[in-house]
Protein backbone atom coordinates (compact mmCIF):
# COMPACT_ATOMS: atom_id res chain seq x y z
CA UNK A 1 0.00 0.00 0.00
CA UNK A 2 2.73 2.80 0.83
CA UNK A 3 5.45 1.80 -1.30
CA UNK A 4 2.88 3.19 -4.61
CA UNK A 5 3.77 6.34 -5.33
CA UNK A 6 -0.15 7.41 -5.42
CA UNK A 7 -0.50 6.25 -1.71
CA UNK A 8 1.97 9.00 -1.22
CA UNK A 9 0.08 11.47 -3.13
CA UNK A 10 -3.40 10.93 -1.42
CA UNK A 11 -1.44 11.27 1.93
CA UNK A 12 -0.08 14.27 0.83
CA UNK A 13 -3.95 15.41 -0.23
CA UNK A 14 -5.49 14.30 3.20
CA UNK A 15 -2.91 15.79 5.48
CA UNK A 16 -3.29 18.90 3.10
CA UNK A 17 -7.06 18.94 3.32
CA UNK A 18 -7.30 18.20 7.06
CA UNK A 19 -5.26 21.45 7.43
CA UNK A 20 -7.34 23.72 5.10
CA UNK A 21 -10.75 21.86 6.87
CA UNK A 22 -9.55 22.83 10.30
CA UNK A 23 -8.29 26.55 8.79
CA UNK A 24 -11.63 27.01 7.23
CA UNK A 25 -13.24 26.20 10.55
CA UNK A 26 -11.57 28.11 12.73
CA UNK A 27 -12.20 31.22 10.41
CA UNK A 28 -14.91 33.84 10.59
CA UNK A 29 -16.90 34.44 7.23
CA UNK A 30 -19.78 36.50 5.50
CA UNK A 31 -21.47 34.18 3.17
CA UNK A 32 -24.21 32.56 3.90
CA UNK A 33 -24.00 29.05 2.19
CA UNK A 34 -20.56 28.80 3.21
CA UNK A 35 -21.16 30.11 6.62
CA UNK A 36 -23.64 26.55 6.96
CA UNK A 37 -21.03 24.17 5.50
CA UNK A 38 -18.36 25.26 8.23
CA UNK A 39 -21.07 25.07 10.77
CA UNK A 40 -22.22 21.33 9.90
CA UNK A 41 -18.11 20.73 9.41
CA UNK A 42 -18.82 19.45 6.23
CA UNK A 43 -15.25 20.08 4.64
CA UNK A 44 -13.76 17.59 6.90
CA UNK A 45 -15.99 15.07 4.33
CA UNK A 46 -13.32 15.06 1.80
CA UNK A 47 -10.25 14.34 3.89
CA UNK A 48 -12.79 11.51 5.61
CA UNK A 49 -13.18 10.21 2.64
CA UNK A 50 -9.73 10.43 0.96
CA UNK A 51 -8.33 8.56 4.33
CA UNK A 52 -10.23 5.63 3.88
CA UNK A 53 -9.31 6.07 -0.47
CA UNK A 54 -6.13 4.81 0.77
CA UNK A 55 -7.31 1.22 2.21
CA UNK A 56 -8.91 0.67 -0.90
CA UNK A 57 -5.51 -0.60 -2.98
CA UNK A 58 -7.27 -3.55 -3.68
CA UNK A 59 -9.79 -2.08 -5.86
CA UNK A 60 -8.59 0.40 -8.07
CA UNK A 61 -11.85 1.44 -9.98
CA UNK A 62 -13.00 2.41 -7.03
CA UNK A 63 -10.42 4.24 -5.85
CA UNK A 64 -10.17 6.06 -9.37
CA UNK A 65 -13.76 6.59 -9.14
CA UNK A 66 -13.82 8.05 -5.53
CA UNK A 67 -10.68 10.44 -6.34
CA UNK A 68 -12.75 11.57 -9.09
CA UNK A 69 -15.46 12.57 -6.75
CA UNK A 70 -13.28 14.19 -3.98
CA UNK A 71 -11.75 16.39 -7.10
CA UNK A 72 -14.97 17.37 -8.23
CA UNK A 73 -16.58 18.18 -4.54
CA UNK A 74 -13.26 20.04 -4.05
CA UNK A 75 -13.27 22.35 -6.87
CA UNK A 76 -17.07 22.46 -5.78
CA UNK A 77 -16.24 23.91 -2.21
CA UNK A 78 -13.31 25.97 -3.83
CA UNK A 79 -15.86 27.88 -5.76
CA UNK A 80 -18.02 28.29 -3.21
CA UNK A 81 -15.33 29.83 -1.07
CA UNK A 82 -14.59 31.99 -3.80
CA UNK A 83 -17.66 32.90 -4.84
CA UNK A 84 -19.23 33.78 -1.20
CA UNK A 85 -16.63 35.89 -0.09
CA UNK A 86 -15.52 37.66 -3.24
CA UNK A 87 -14.97 40.75 -0.76
CA UNK A 88 -12.25 38.94 1.23
CA UNK A 89 -10.26 37.45 -1.67
CA UNK A 90 -7.71 39.82 -1.43
CA UNK A 91 -7.16 39.63 2.25
CA UNK A 92 -3.98 37.19 3.61
CA UNK A 93 -6.43 34.73 5.17
CA UNK A 94 -7.60 33.60 1.79
CA UNK A 95 -4.42 32.38 0.44
CA UNK A 96 -3.89 29.05 2.56
CA UNK A 97 -7.18 27.88 1.56
CA UNK A 98 -6.63 28.72 -2.28
CA UNK A 99 -2.85 27.77 -2.81
CA UNK A 100 -3.74 24.24 -0.60
CA UNK A 101 -7.01 23.71 -2.61
CA UNK A 102 -5.12 23.96 -6.03
CA UNK A 103 -2.33 21.56 -4.11
CA UNK A 104 -4.74 19.02 -2.93
CA UNK A 105 -6.00 19.28 -6.24
CA UNK A 106 -2.51 18.43 -8.09
CA UNK A 107 -1.73 15.83 -5.64
CA UNK A 108 -5.86 14.36 -6.30
CA UNK A 109 -4.87 14.51 -10.41
CA UNK A 110 -1.52 13.24 -10.08
CA UNK A 111 -2.71 10.07 -7.82
CA UNK A 112 -5.38 9.50 -10.17
CA UNK A 113 -2.79 9.28 -13.09
CA UNK A 114 -0.74 7.11 -10.87
CA UNK A 115 -3.68 4.54 -10.21
CA UNK A 116 -5.08 4.60 -14.02
CA UNK A 117 -1.58 3.58 -14.80
CA UNK A 118 -1.17 0.93 -12.41
CA UNK A 119 -4.63 -0.76 -13.81
CA UNK A 120 -3.33 -0.75 -17.32
CA UNK A 121 -0.08 -2.45 -15.77
CA UNK A 122 -2.34 -5.03 -14.28
CA UNK A 123 -4.63 -5.58 -17.59
CA UNK A 124 -1.48 -5.74 -19.75
CA UNK A 125 0.01 -8.41 -17.38
CA UNK A 126 -3.14 -10.07 -17.24
CA UNK A 127 -3.60 -10.53 -20.91
CA UNK A 128 0.13 -11.58 -20.97
CA UNK A 129 -1.13 -15.19 -19.55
Amino acid sequence: MIQRIQSLYLVLSSFLSFGIAHYLSNTFFEGSLFKLLVEYYAFYILPTILVFNLFLFKKRKLQIMLTTLVMLLHVLFLGVLLFENASQILSHNFAFPILGGIGVLLGLFKANFHIRKDEELVRSVDRIR
